[in-house]
């Protein structure tokens, strides 16, 4: 089609698919037209509009501008598109200028006097901003973007009652306007007004279905920050009902599935995940962390599983060789780095400690590298009994590779594996010409430049199925060494003493305790009458938690009164709690690490079942290396007999209760100066194996 008639309809078309965000088929469309017509005004704006969509933003400017010189009367929104595009291009004092122009003509034009608002807001002049904003409403009562804008400007003030107010001002006027409600929903929870907030989210939702699923999202994270898992889940699974494509709210699903132990369809969530985002590691890390629970993932595809990470993730990157290894000269101190997240109270920093304090400071010198947030007494110790210590919580991957070649470490000893919050991209370019695994996994990273792993023959026999990209090396006769906190209260009498019923306990995260350990345990409830069972787990913190997990216990037959199910508290008031435990139960098969430490420090017998992997092994290591073999079972029957024989020898339980803390104090699981000792000869057997003799 030709002439007048067909340019229309070829217009039309065109204005028909960017309103519809057709915007690639408008651009084909576009091209077309302005090869015909180059200074076509009309086209060379919407090719501007389009640009700006793809966040072409110079492109979108440059033809905006052409499109304006060509028009000799152009219709105000596009002066209002120039205004919006200066600021896509980060130009917010040309912005402004455009908008007073654009306002000079037309005084109260409330999309005007948004934008320049806007342009001052970009420019942090907030107050002059709110000020716009307000006149902008005054034109225009129901204008809804005025009062978000003016509310995200006061809160920038610190304004938040301001800020609030202004949105209920908008609600007065706009009373079904769901961003609005979201808007408030937001602005009340950053006050502490978690319930109120919740309010607003379910309203908004509920008012504006483009908007919902962002409003169940929320509503779900302040579910979880309460505990309340079940709760969490129901709006997380809202979300993506409404909006399935959304990879963040798959894995805060995951997330809150993994939090009450129901694996599988945590699994389903990380996998919807990386079916919209194959390049989220993150993600990534989550499936394969949740894998560990899961008794029916083998092996080989663990190990295929962890290979695939590598191959997604560390081609992107490529191995940066760096600087060479520096020659060490005799005399040297061999420079030992730890890197990891979780340099504070917890399994990192509890068994961290002992070496850090031990490891002989005339032959090594400790580089520490905290890569998390949290800093507390176990830092403050770590820090100081460090040579050198680094905060690299807020460096990227390629900074901190670049700080620990710097540093010119011989050994990188990383602590996380694929624990959440790891670093193992920046590791992917190695920074250190020898790299260790250690302590927070179990489980290969699937990285080449990882050379070795440290185990035990216990959790790694040699023997065993599981596959390693790393070379296995061992130290005996655990991994792991334990650091009690001074403020472990002495061990008290075995509650069955005064309760007249045995009580069996775990302190480990409800996301242990999945189907295959509820089915044990309640057939050991089943098996010794009168006995209860105590679990404490910050999942239990709601009452609704609390309520549903005691239901899969009474599925099973076990009534909710034989049941004690305890929320968080104070870590020296968890020690004390043990006081209420007459045997520990370790879970399968992702066994305890320091709550099994724990409770045997405050002489509790724990009773393990002997696995095929690191982590289900992983609590008889410990056991074993504290002497107690005796309660590490190879099959369910014998876990539930030696526990059960336990049970009727009240006063072994109580000989136990006196005497295990000295018996744990004088073993290898508590030697800090022989673990550390250990350790330093196993890094210079690593260094002579890379031909690096050490200094």
């Amino acid at each position: 089609m030709s002439g007048a008639d067909g340019d229309r309809t070829e217009l039309t078309t065109l204005r028909a698919l960017v309103g519809g965000r057709q915007f690639e088929e408008a651009r084909l469309l576009v091209e077309q037209l302005l090869a015909e017509n180059p200074h076509d005004s009309e086209c060379l704006f919407l090719l501007g509009i389009v640009q700006a969509e793809q966040k072409q933003f110079s492109e979108a400017l440059g033809n905006i501008r052409r499109a304006l010189e060509a028009d000799p009367n152009p219709h105000w929104t596009k002066h209002l598109a120039l205004t919006n595009v200066l600021r896509d291009t980060g130009d917010a004092v040309s912005a402004e200028a455009a908008a007073r122009q654009l306002i000079e003509q037309a005084p109260d034009n409330v999309k005007a006097l948004n934008a320049l608002g806007l342009a001052l807001h970009d420019q942090l002049r907030n107050e002059e901003a709110s000020a716009i904003f307000q006149r902008a409403i005054a034109v225009d009562p129901r204008y809804v973007a005025a009062y978000l804008n003016a509310a995200l400007s006061l809160q920038r003030r610190g304004d938040n009652a301001a800020a609030i107010s202004v949105l209920e001002q908008g609600l007065s006027r706009n009373p079904s306007n769901g961003q609005l409600a979201l808007a408030l929903g937001k602005v009340v929870e950053q006050t502490g007004r978690r319930d109120v907030a919740k309010r607003w989210y379910v309203r908004a939702a509920g008012l504006d279905p483009r908007i919902a699923a962002e409003a169940y999202r929320r509503l779900g994270r302040l579910f979880g920050g309460e505990a309340d898992i079940f709760a969490a889940i129901g709006a997380y699974e809202q979300a993506v009902k409404l909006r399935n494509d959304n990879a963040d709210v798959w894995n805060l699903l995951g997330n809150a599935y993994m939090d009450v132990a129901a694996i599988d369809n945590a699994t389903r969530c990380y996998r919807a995940a990386l079916s919209i985002n194959p390049g989220y590691a993150e993600v990534f890390d989550n499936l394969l962390v949740c894998h560990h629970y899961d008794p029916t993932v083998d092996a080989d595809q663990m190990f295929a599983a962890h290979q695939e990470w590598a191959r997604r993730f560390v081609p992107k990157i490529g191995v940066q060789s760096g600087r060479p290894g520096r020659r060490l000269r005799p005399g040297d101190r061999i420079r030992v780095g730890f890197l990891s997240q979780s340099l504070c109270a917890g399994p990192t920093g509890f068994f961290l400690l002992p070496l850090v304090r031990h490891l002989d400071a005339a032959r090594f010198e400790s580089f520490c590298y905290h890569a998390g947030q949290k800093d507390d007494e176990v830092t403050a110790t770590l820090r100081r009994q460090a040579a050198s210590w680094n905060d690299v919580g807020s460096y990227d991957d390629e900074a901190l590779a670049r700080r620990i070649r710097e540093d010119q470490i011989d050994i990188l000893v990383d602590l996380a594996g694929h624990a959440p919050g790891n670093r193992l991209r920046a590791i992917a370019r190695k920074p250190a010409p020898l790299i260790v695994s250690w302590l927070d996994y179990f489980n290969t990273t699937g990285l080449d430049c990882v050379d070795f792993l440290i185990g035990d023959s216990v959790s790694i026999p040699v023997d065993s199925r599981q596959r390693f990209t790393e070379t296995v090396v061992r130290i005996e006769p655990s991994r792991f060494c334990y650091a009690p906190p001074d403020y472990a209260p002495p061990p008290m009498p075995p509650p069955i003493l005064r309760n007249g019923f045995p009580t069996f306990g775990s302190f480990n995260r409800l996301a242990k305790l999945a189907e295959p350990v509820v089915d044990l345990w309640a057939r050991l409830l089943d098996v010794v009458p009168h006995s209860r069972l105590l679990l404490k787990s910050a999942a239990f913190n709601h009452p609704a938690t609390r309520k549903t997990f005691a239901t899969r216990f009474a599925q099973r037959g076990i009534t909710a009164d034989r049941l004690d199910l305890r929320g968080s508290s104070l870590h020296s008031q968890m020690l004390a709690e043990y006081a209420d435990v007459d045997i520990a139960l370790d879970p399968f098969p992702y066994n305890g690490g320091l709550t099994t430490c724990e409770a045997l420090w405050m002489g509790v017998p724990v009773v393990a079942l002997l696995g095929d992997s690191m982590i289900s092994r992983q609590s008889a290591a410990l056991l074993m290396s504290a002497d107690r073999a005796e309660w590490v079972a190879r099959t369910a029957d014998e876990w539930l007999a030696i526990v059960s024989g336990l049970v009727l020898q009240t006063q072994k339980l109580a000989e136990i209760r006196r005497t295990l803390r000295p018996v744990i104090a004088s073993s290898p699981l508590i030697d800090g100066k022989r673990f550390a000792d250990r350790f330093g000869a196993l890094l210079e057997q690593m260094l002579r194996a890379r031909g690096a003799p050490p200094g």
